[in-house]
């Protein structure tokens, strides 16, 4: 049996680990699977690597010196030893972790249009790229870096996407402020759902994959069912765009601001558990929790990581 600690408590006892300024812009954050390590995306066209115990970074990935763009995002595949990155001008740039040498690079049809996002399935077989304005989401097999499905949700706009756990599902957030529910085997339209605001939500599934949370532009943070029924809505006082994040057990949800700060809500109940402020951070963000559940990063877009500790889990 295991029992796990109160999110009330784990909210109060955060502490800042560290925090680092940056001079790039930073874009993206992704932790590795055995929560060691976490990336950043650079608009310098690099990555970072950072240790979770603080410290300075211990890796440093380039996209090749041939493409001169920035690295807009990041992802770990499921075996920990796959890093991919993905520039604003349609480079996927796949690398090893353990000796730092680049396995695959793939240039994307993009057609003028910037890529936005880049996520991989939780089973690693497939990569997910979105390109803004032309609302199309490509599916990419990793062991070839072949194009498996192209999506292409009627809404024009910047995609934001999830994976659903079983990697199975992918939503994706429109900006029409809709948002759509597909298959990712055969690239088919499951369903879908039109909010009342507009603007391209952000979306985090949690853990049991039934829920998504979206962070609308207004500064909503809401629960949905997969099925398009709305759970709860979390309301704060500050009304700007907000980007969630599940805690690995899904008790806690994290949802960062352009203020700087980082709400953390207790999702049985839609509780308020803290705010965290690490210091003068504005801009958007990208969040990350470890595997373990004991940290927190946010890699803020005017330049700074900042880690926040949780105290662990007890159990029997």
């Amino acid at each position: 049996a295991v029992t796990i600690a109160n999110s009330l408590d784990v909210a109060k006892a955060a502490t800042q680990l560290s925090r680092w300024d940056v001079d790039p812009q930073m874009k993206d954050v992704a932790f590795a699977p055995d929560g060691q390590i976490f990336a950043t995306a650079l608009s310098d066209g690099t990555v970072m690597l950072w240790p979770k115990a603080g410290g300075k970074p211990v890796g440093i990935q380039c996209l090749p010196s041939a493409y001169d763009s920035d690295v807009v995002a990041v992802a770990f595949a499921s075996d920990g030893q796959t890093l991919a990155a993905a520039s604003q001008e349609g480079i996927v740039q796949i690398w090893r972790v353990s000796s730092g040498g680049d396995t695959r690079t793939i240039s994307l049809p993009t057609k003028g249009f910037a890529v936005e996002n880049l996520a991989f399935a939780p089973d690693g077989r497939t990569l997910a790229v979105s390109m803004a304005k032309g609302a199309t989401v490509l599916l990419i097999r990793v062991s070839d870096g072949q194009p498996l499905h192209a999506l292409n949700p009627k809404g024009a706009g910047i995609v934001n996407m999830a994976f659903a756990p079983d990697s199975q599902l992918i939503a994706l957030g429109l900006q029409d402020g809709s948002v759509q529910i597909w298959n990712a085997g055969d690239g088919t339209l499951r369903g879908g759902w039109q909010l009342k605001q507009k603007g391209a939500p952000e979306l985090a599934f949690a853990p049991d994959g039934k829920t998504i949370a979206l962070g609308l532009q207004q500064g909503e943070l809401q629960l949905w069912q997969i099925d398009g029924t709305l759970i709860q809505t979390l309301n704060s006082q500050t009304k700007a765009p907000v980007r969630p994040a599940f805690a690995p057990d899904g008790q806690t949800l994290a949802a960062a601001r352009l203020d700087g700060t980082i709400e953390l809500w207790q999702t049985s109940d839609g509780t308020l558990l803290r705010t965290l402020d690490g210091g003068p951070t504005k801009g958007r963000t990208s969040l990350a929790f470890s595997p373990d559940g004991e940290a927190l990063v946010a890699a803020w877009e005017a330049g700074a990581v900042e880690l926040w500790g949780l105290p662990a889990k007890p159990g029997a």
